[in-house]
């Protein structure tokens, strides 16, 4: 098993809320017993940088052009890539969220890998960017720019990794299967990203998933592609997982990252319930939600 891991964010992605990724990720280590620190290079760039380095920067993530990248970028990430290193941790793993993060996971892994021998893994959906005849995770594995890939839903991937497994489905060359038990994964820690440090608009707010997949089978959409299975957690947990988050964070505003939260209608029903029963046992707790039906 890891006992020290490294969780690294990086741009472009929106800055208004704290990532999910590496929380999901997070509570997973801490409920394995496992010491973790987050590196959000997103937020960090967005904190250090000057307007206009800070734009430049961002045109360069989402865009295919090839003028140079302010000099202070680069300073940013050699500091934590340093800091990672001189910390001895067991494992790295690096956030690729979209398409728009693959030159951002670039740069970072080869910078990181001729330095460091440490175990260095990636996830997220920019993986499957096309990337020249393949895509971007596979093109990261024959590189040897990393060790492993996640493809799909990570988190059971996650739970076999820190236990030392990848020999899991979901890794490298591995196709990716959808979890079955939602419920089976740990509440996200949300401590190490701090939600009130990100640009929210009125107050801090995080991210949250009742459910995936979705009961329509819409044409124009990738949903069922991506989870074929409508499955969904029970209202319960989802509302003693809101109160916990406002107990560690004092985070009151949650965002549903679900494609529709009310496919099940008696969970969807029971999550009100519980709130406002929750609500009247918890003096101060007020949680406002968001989320598409």
């Amino acid at each position: 098993m890891f006992k020290k891991v490294a969780l690294v964010t990086l741009p472009s992605q929106e800055l208004e809320h704290p990532p999910a990724a590496p929380a999901v990720l997070g509570g997973i280590c801490r409920h394995m017993g496992i010491n973790y620190d987050v590196f959000d290079l997103n937020l960090r760039l967005a904190r250090k940088l000057d307007a206009e380095d800070f734009a430049e920067a961002s045109d360069y993530w989402r865009t295919a052009h090839d003028r140079p990248l302010p000099q202070r970028v680069f300073e940013e990430f050699d500091e934590v890539i340093d800091h990672i290193i001189l910390q001895g941790y067991d494992l790295v793993s690096v956030s690729v969220f979209s398409k728009f993060s693959t030159r951002a996971a670039r740069l970072f892994v080869e910078r990181f890998r001729p330095m460091s021998k440490t175990v260095l893994v990636a996830g997220g959906q920019g993986l499957t960017t096309p990337y020249g005849n393949s895509r971007f995770g596979e093109w990261l594995l024959t590189q040897s720019l990393v060790d492993h890939v996640a493809w799909g839903d990570g988190e059971v991937i996650w739970q076999n990794w820190m236990q030392g497994n990848f020999a899991v489905a979901g890794t490298d060359h591995m196709p990716a299967v959808q979890i079955d038990d939602l419920e089976s994964i740990p509440p996200a820690d949300f401590t190490r990203l701090d939600p009130w440090k990100y640009f929210y608009n009125q107050t801090a707010g995080i991210y949250l998933t009742a459910s995936r997949g979705c009961v329509r089978r819409c044409t124009f959409c990738d949903v069922p592609h991506r989870w074929p299975k409508y499955k969904y957690r029970t209202g319960a947990s989802m509302a003693n997982e809101m109160l916990l988050h406002w107990k560690e964070t004092g985070v009151q505003l949650f965002q549903f990252t679900d494609s529709v939260i009310n496919g099940n209608l008696k969970e969807f029903k029971q999550l009100n319930q519980h709130i406002i029963d929750l609500k009247r046992q918890n003096p101060g707790f007020d949680p406002r939600w968001l989320s598409q039906f």
